[in-house]
């Protein structure tokens, strides 16, 4: 049990991409001081809206982190200490959504194509209290020049690279896309002919 660990700290590494109306991500797990990855994958879903995001992308690769996560809990039981989870990201954008995601509220956010996502994030990172999600930032994609002074590169690199691999999987047909789903909670808008309904309408 990975929880009874003395020290408990895992790593997580996510990247996304948008080419072409398809999205990808990818994302890993590895457990603090060790080589081999506790889970890899990815994921391609189509961009059905009418602004396609790469944002929503880097999300979805954060999110596969954090369901891996709640499975473990479900799995393992909840953990007695603080686990401690450093999520590697190239992503400014979506530290940005997760870090203002309690006061999204107006109309404009609710169109937007990645805050389904952002609040999928935030609803189960708050369901388990003992789970500390730290987002961290790193530079994307550095020649290996660089790479001695940019900590955690290699996760995001990885993620990166299962986000390709989800892109070729699609492309040479071994892999279908998936359409966006609607998330528990989600806020959805409706309109009629170009016309936006809100709940002031009156009939």
């Amino acid at each position: 049990n990975i929880w009874n660990s003395k020290e408990v700290g895992l790593l997580g590494g996510s990247d996304g991409g948008l080419k072409d109306a398809i999205g990808t991500s990818g994302y890993v797990i590895y457990r603090q001081n060790s080589e081999i990855p506790l889970v890899r994958g990815f994921t391609a879903e189509t961009q059905v809206m009418p602004n396609p995001s790469s944002t929503r992308q880097e999300l979805l690769g954060q999110l596969g982190v954090v369901y891996w996560i709640e499975r473990l809990v479900e799995y393992l039981g909840s953990p007695q200490k603080t686990v401690e989870i450093r999520l590697i990201t190239d992503s400014k954008a979506s530290i940005s959504i997760m870090e203002n995601v309690q006061t999204i509220f107006g109309i404009k956010d609710v169109m937007r194509p990645d805050i389904d996502v952002a609040l999928e994030l935030h609803r189960n990172r708050k369901k388990n209290p003992n789970v500390h999600i730290e987002l961290y930032k790193v530079q994307s994609h550095i020649s290996i020049e660089e790479a001695p002074n940019e900590k955690y590169w290699q996760l995001n690199d990885e993620a990166d690279t299962l986000a390709t691999t989800a892109r070729i999987e699609v492309t040479e047909g071994r892999m279908k896309a998936s359409t966006p789903v609607l998330f528990p909670g989600s806020r959805v808008s409706c309109t009629i002919n170009g016309n936006l309904l809100t709940s002031a309408l009156k009939t």
